[in-house]
């Protein structure tokens, strides 16, 4: 604090752009004073910034710096314009249904890039370079020691772009766990938009290695409960370990539970954020542009009857449903492996105490294109299980 003090005391009050335009100019990035006050962290200068406003010792202003405004301010202008807006409109809808509360929303304007018209695969790169540096800030907050990970191509082009040789590894000196929660669709599907290959790039990203990244191994994404084979898949899951120290033996059917009990908490019950998407409209339950259920186990009618799509993995159900779309969401449930709703919801929890800039992120949510834009509605509204909101124009 003391050496906070000497360099903000060293640099001059304000600086004049014109007749009442003042600036003021305490160091406007955390990079340029923790370099200044001898290499300390962001986190640390954050801290203390914070500790000396709550002291009263720095006195902060909103100003015009003044001049024309670029087209690239004017962009940027227009899109926390339209950012502002869209986060009231989702707290009126949250509530006017009357429970839970509003993620923050960050919003990337890719129109420059091409928008609709671009591959999808083009632009989810382009949103991800955008989306990096703020979500490098989010999962990197030192309140952060357990990082969950689903899967899908936004997430993982997201993820890829944090790895550029630009972005070092900011908690090399105190890693985060990051786990997988959803097993493998175990076909020809591309990999490295699964779970486990996530885990293992984002380790890579924010500890400097890929040593500290949680997999299921070869567990697959559901298993057909109706199956002979289903006690014995299970078992095998068990008898690889990874399963058990991600989601523990309650996770498991009764018959597949070890005897001897684990001394460690599950990891799926120490999130202190959860990486996810949503699923495309009409595309319910799906591994990118697939589906991870046969259509010889559950008819995919049946299941878009029963659910709009899934949060991760995890069902988002529709409303009034039969008795026969009840029995469809609960073999959907009990055939599933990977991350169940209770342990998301004990994540979101985490992001509603202490200061907000501090406190775990909780669940963050990445959606590109308006093809997602009826399962965030369902996410964010009417289930209200998101703390952060990563998403575009288009969304």
């Amino acid at each position: 604090m003391i050496r906070l003090a000497a360099y903000l005391r060293s640099k001059p009050g304000t600086r004049e752009h014109g007749p009442g335009i003042s600036e003021q100019d305490t160091g406007s990035r955390l990079e340029d004073i923790g370099s200044r006050l001898g290499g300390i962290s962001n986190a640390t200068v954050s801290m203390l910034l914070k500790n000396a406003r709550e002291a009263g010792l720095i006195e902060e202003k909103v100003v015009y710096t003044g001049g024309e405004l670029s087209a690239e301010e004017e962009d940027t202008l227009h899109t926390l314009t339209f950012q502002s807006v869209l986060y009231k409109q989702i707290v009126e809808r949250v509530e006017a249904i009357g429970h839970g509360t509003a993620p923050r929303v960050y919003l990337y304007d890719l129109r420059a890039e091409g928008g609709e018209d671009v591959a999808v695969s083009l632009r989810a790169r382009a949103f991800a370079n955008r989306a990096a540096p703020d979500l490098r800030r989010l999962l990197a907050r030192p309140s952060v020691k357990t990082i969950g990970v689903s899967w899908g191509g936004g997430i993982a082009a997201t993820v890829d772009a944090l790895l550029s040789p630009e972005h070092t590894p900011t908690r090399a000196d105190d890693p985060i766990k990051v786990v997988a929660l959803c097993g493998e669709p175990l076909d020809d599907r591309p990999t490295h938009e699964s779970s486990s290959a996530i885990a293992e790039n984002l380790s890579l990203a924010l500890n400097g290695s890929r040593d500290h990244a949680k997999t299921l191994g070869i567990t697959p994404a559901y298993i057909p409960t109706e199956s002979e084979a289903g006690d014995l898949i299970w078992r095998y899951i068990v008898s690889t370990k990874p399963y058990l120290e991600v989601f523990g033996p309650m996770r498991l059917p009764e018959s597949a539970r070890p005897k001897e009990s684990l001394s460690s908490r599950p990891l799926c019950e120490s999130l202190d954020a959860f990486l996810t998407s949503v699923s495309i409209e009409n595309g319910t339950l799906g591994y990118g542009a697939g589906k991870i259920y046969r259509p010889e186990y559950l008819d995919p009618d049946e299941i878009s009857k029963a659910v709009f799509g899934d949060f991760g993995g995890i069902p988002l159900p529709r409303d009034n449903l039969s008795d026969d779309q009840k029995k469809t969401l609960e073999k959907l449930k009990t055939s599933w492996t990977g991350v169940t709703r209770e342990c998301i919801e004990d994540c979101m929890k985490k992001a509603k105490f202490g200061h907000r800039s501090a406190r775990p992120p909780g669940t963050v949510l990445i959606a590109v294109g308006k093809q997602k834009a009826r399962g965030v509605f369902q996410a964010v509204v009417r289930e209200s299980i998101v703390n952060h909101l990563f998403l575009d124009y288009e969304c």
